[in-house]
């Protein structure tokens, strides 16, 4: 843990993620309207790695479903910040920096179509337990005994530009709903990432 700050939680300390990413995400004046992310300011930012040390310290059993899925959502955003943070370098066969990588898929073994096994690396805890990326979304799909959100998707940001926009604050169990709500909409409504409608073709575009 960094000098100062605590080293045993019970819960997420969201406040500390909540302040990264007021600092550390901003929105481009790109044609994408992407949130982006300073990803040098989050890896020396002690909110952040508070914040990643309360994950894996947090008591994760009897907690309520938007306690639950807000917890596991803020997990994969942070987790895949801290991915490409841990992993800065595109190695080479012998294991030299070859420069920054463009992409997390740069991140682990390349295979076919331009998929990676980053996705199946261990990228932090939870409770505890070491997860993937891949991990914390087959959970987020399928969190029984809950049933799946559809919104999830609009919310969970793999740190690329075609994804959804992450969000400038915390996911809250007490505000989940109104904020999934919010992210969705944003999504739907970013013709250049979400859902594009053609009325001249009849046709519909989505992400």
């Amino acid at each position: 843990a960094l000098s100062g700050a605590p080293t045993h939680f019970r819960s997420p300390n969201y406040d500390a993620w909540d302040r990264t990413l007021a600092r550390h995400v901003h929105l481009s004046n790109n044609t994408l309207h992407t949130n982006l992310v300073d990803y040098w300011g989050v890896s020396g930012d002690p909110d952040f790695h508070t914040f990643v040390t309360s994950l894996n310290e947090t008591i994760v059993t009897g907690l309520s479903r938007n306690a639950t899925m807000a917890l596991f959502i803020n997990a994969y955003n942070a987790l895949a910040m801290k991915m490409l943070i841990d992993h800065a370098c595109r190695r080479g066969i012998f294991g030299r920096c070859l420069g920054p990588v463009s992409s997390i898929t740069d991140i682990g073994v390349k295979a076919g179509g331009g998929a990676s096994t980053v996705w199946l690396m261990t990228a932090g805890f939870i409770g505890g337990v070491p997860y993937s990326l891949q991990g914390i979304e087959d959970f987020l799909r399928n969190p029984a005994p809950w049933d799946e959100d559809p919104r999830l998707h609009a919310c969970i940001v793999c740190a690329s530009n075609s994804c959804p926009n992450i969000r400038r604050e915390a996911f809250r169990p007490e505000r989940l709903d109104a904020q999934m709500h919010d992210n969705f909409k944003a999504f739907v409504c970013n013709e250049a990432k979400g859902l594009r409608v053609d009325r001249e073709s009849n046709t519909v575009t989505v992400s």
